[in-house]
């Protein structure tokens, strides 16, 4: 597996990218890693499981903080939330990911234009992937906070025509 994740990194990683942008690229690599090599010995759904887990998107003891954290904090926490998603992706040069953050005191969204990983896993025929990690992963942290009517809007369509996600947050 080692040596697959090797190869999807060199391939997908371009000089000038900013740790953060490099931690995506990997993130992307050792999804595709973990795909290419376990996929004839698993079911599908079962392997795409596997590495929504490992990504981090299901962990229980993740989505039970987010819960408590944002029932505690508020809605300004949640646009904090959002503020981070936006900053962790960066929108450096070369970075693959651009987005669109609006801030407001009733309703505030983060609307992806173009996106790294379904850059990467598209170049790669692996789409499938795509629904285990990045905005598919953080999605949890808007899921179930009903106190602010917090959710996805979309997938929407994105500029060239590929799907994104809108996260959307709406003060009651």
């Amino acid at each position: 597996m080692e040596e697959q994740y090797e190869k999807y990194y060199a391939k997908h990683h371009r000089p000038g990218m900013d740790g953060r942008v490099s931690t995506h690229v990997s993130t992307a690599a050792l999804c595709l890693a973990t795909y290419h090599c376990l996929a004839p010995y698993m079911p599908r759904e079962a392997l795409l499981e596997l590495i929504r887990e490992n990504v981090g998107g299901n962990q229980p003891i993740a989505k039970f903080l987010v819960k408590w954290t944002a029932f505690m904090s508020g809605y300004s926490t949640m646009q904090q939330r959002l503020r981070f998603m936006q900053m962790d992706r960066g929108e450096s040069s070369g970075s693959g990911f651009e987005s669109e953050l609006v801030l407001d005191d009733h309703m505030s969204t983060l609307r992806w234009r173009t996106c790294l990983y379904e850059t990467i896993f598209e170049a790669e025929e692996k789409r499938e992937i795509l629904g285990c990690c990045c905005c598919s992963a953080d999605k949890f942290w808007f899921e179930g906070q009903s106190k602010w009517r917090a959710g996805l809007k979309g997938p929407g369509k994105a500029e060239g025509g590929r799907e994104c996600l809108w996260f959307v947050i709406n003060q009651r």
